[in-house]
């Protein structure tokens, strides 16, 4: 605890001061004394009218997790013990990675009472990370000093990536696109797999699907109404690599691979699909087994709000090898990288060629929007012109690698990072639409 001197105790100490240049002498001396005295009994009296901080408790109001990019609201709880009105100041430490609108929160707490004071910070960085100690300001009561008080309260907070970062346009378009297919709100009934129930025979059905023996006991021709496997398997490797870190605004592509990923897992939670996830870089940084359902949603977030891309080249053979042993039943198996060129990306277009062999590959790939600036530019200097030679030339190598890749049976999603969730939910439906699983 310290104790401050307010503005009102400054100006009081100064009138000594110019009541001696004003009237200099022994008689102004006396009275100055005489003044002084009078001052410092009154800040005695002050403080002994000012509430104690004893009687103020406080305690951050818990928090358990916080969404990246997003306004969220966190604050405490506030007890006043005495019979006064009391007016404070609060600031509290927090990470640099956190956003607020003012570092001072100003709050009034009456006499006998308790409230919760809060305000909004904004994280812009995914992790676990500690808020620090609570510092509180308050005047006295007749306001010659402050009293500051700090309150040591150190918690843990987890960032958690946030769908909430997809526009409420997107999502309502996902909405729509939905119950279009007819997946939200009914099953898509059809040539699937799965027997659903018997209906009668109507001109133009496939007659390889009368059930003959129903027909015979009922006397009327009788077709098997099938619907499609909704429990399909969708795994994803997330490359946290060297490729996944430069950034596009103020989030690296890896932000925007999690982003998407999260979407992507509570559209298949929706459609009861299983999902799994292999996180890695030079080593498995994460794994996520097949799940369905909420659980699913809870398990991906967990394992992913602690991933930041690492300046290390990606290990595709472990990666694949391991997702590979996890699981043989065909699946959508979905890569989150990019590539250089057809040498370079060779390992990634020969493990992925394997996957197509069994499952349904996808890649999705970020392009490069300054790459593509510099490329499209019109130069007007040398140095200019060798720019956009270059900048052509890493172009058209990696479109090379994205041709020979989806040659090999892969199906490519080559996008700007700030476009990926939109066209990647709309692959997948269209993917669940043709049951090409």
């Amino acid at each position: 605890m310290s104790i401050l001197p307010s503005r009102t105790f400054f100006w009081l100490m100064l009138v000594p001061s110019l009541w001696l240049l004003i009237f200099p002498g022994r008689t102004a001396v006396i009275s100055t004394i005489a003044y002084d005295l009078a001052l410092v009994s009154l800040l005695v009296f002050d403080g002994v009218l000012s509430i104690h901080p004893k009687r103020i408790s406080i305690r951050r109001i818990p928090i358990k997790s916080l969404s990246l990019g997003s306004w969220n609201r966190i604050g405490w709880n506030i007890r006043n013990g005495s019979s006064r009105t009391m007016k404070m100041v609060l600031t509290e430490d927090l990470p640099e990675e956190f956003e607020r609108e003012s570092d001072e929160v100003f709050a009034t707490i009456e006499g006998k009472s308790q409230a919760e004071v809060t305000y909004p910070i904004r994280p812009t960085s995914r992790g676990l990370f500690k808020l620090g100690d609570i510092h509180i300001r308050y005047r006295s009561t007749i306001g010659l000093f402050n009293r500051q008080i700090k309150i040591p309260c150190e918690d843990e907070v987890k960032i958690y990536p946030s769908v909430k970062n997809v526009s409420h346009f997107e999502l309502a378009t996902h909405h729509r696109r939905l119950a279009q297919l007819g997946i939200v709100s009914s099953r898509m009934l059809g040539k699937g797999n799965l027997f659903e129930s018997l209906r009668e025979y109507v001109p133009g059905d496939d007659l390889g699907d009368v059930a003959w023996k129903s027909t015979a006991k009922r006397g009327k021709m009788l077709i098997r109404n099938y619907e499609t496997d909704r429990s399909q398997n969708i795994l994803i490797l997330l490359d946290c690599g060297r490729l996944m870190t430069p950034k596009v605004g103020s989030l690296s592509r890896l932000d925007y691979a999690i982003n998407a990923t999260l979407l992507l897992t509570w559209v298949a939670m929706k459609q009861t699909d299983n999902i799994a996830m292999v996180a890695f870089s030079d080593r498995i940084e994460s794994y996520v087994p097949l799940t369905k359902g909420r659980l699913a949603l809870t398990k991906m977030n967990e394992a992913l709000y602690r991933l930041e891309p690492r300046l290390r080249e990606s290990n595709y053979d472990q990666a694949c090898q391991f997702l590979a042993l996890q699981n043989r039943k065909r699946s959508l198996v979905l890569l989150f990288s990019d590539v250089i060129d057809p040498q370079s990306s060779s390992v990634l277009l020969a493990h992925m060629a394997r996957f197509a062999r069994r499952h349904l590959p996808l890649c999705v790939t970020f392009q490069n929007p300054e790459l593509d600036q510099i490329a499209d530019s019109k130069p007007d200097t040398p140095e200019a012109c060798y720019d956009k030679s270059v900048a052509i030339q890493m172009r058209n190598r990696r479109r090379e690698a994205l041709i020979r890749m989806r040659k090999f049976g892969v199906d490519v999603i080559d996008t700007d990072p700030r476009s990926v969730t939109p066209k990647l939910i709309g692959r997948y439906l269209e993917i669940k639409k043709r049951m090409r699983l």
